[in-house]
């Protein structure tokens, strides 16, 4: 990959997957590193996030790549999962 990142998150949980599309629509070059270990993946739902609750976490982690897919350039890295 021979990409220049104007930004690196760490992590694509909430938080990281909320900065990583505030940064597209930014039209910052993003890049998402990340394990897939978030901590409540094994939980049934999502607890106190609006317009979430209840909702499976890795539901709404799906949908976050999925918003994220409409400001490129930006990627998940694979090799680190």
């Amino acid at each position: 990959m021979d990409t220049t990142w104007d930004c690196i998150v760490v992590g694509a949980g909430a938080a990281g997957l909320s900065a990583a599309l505030v940064l597209g629509r930014a039209r910052r070059r993003t890049l998402v590193i990340d394990a897939g270990k978030q901590s409540n993946r094994h939980t049934a739902g999502i607890g106190g996030l609006l317009a979430s609750d209840r909702r499976p976490p890795l539901d709404f982690y799906e949908t976050g790549r999925v918003e994220l897919a409409n400001y490129p350039p930006w990627s998940c890295d694979p090799a680190r999962r």
